[in-house]
């Protein structure tokens, strides 16, 4: 499985991603291009900077990405509504 391969898994699986995460998690070490790659196929993928502390407590901005799902891609239920909806807490990186 490639790089872009595994991080395509990971954000379709509604992971944000940052690069810190994208290193330890999924050994990319270089997130950015990987995400141009994806574009570049045609995914859209939005992105937030956000602060988050570093080791010794300092306040460091990071990018966080997140992919895109158009309505149409979404797995449904049933009823028709998405089957899982993500929440803020969802997405905390301090975990």
């Amino acid at each position: 499985m490639t790089q872009c391969e595994r991080l395509l898994a990971a954000l379709r699986q509604g992971r944000r991603i940052t690069q810190q995460q994208a290193k330890d998690d999924l050994a990319i070490a270089r997130l950015s291009p990987r995400i141009g790659d994806l574009e570049k196929l045609g995914h859209t993928i939005d992105r937030k900077t956000i602060e988050v502390p570093n080791r010794y407590g300092e306040v460091c901005r990071v990018t966080m990405y997140w992919l895109v799902v158009k309505q149409a891609e979404l797995e449904l239920g049933n009823n028709g509504e998405p089957i899982k909806e993500y929440s803020e807490d969802d997405w905390r990186i301090d975990r």
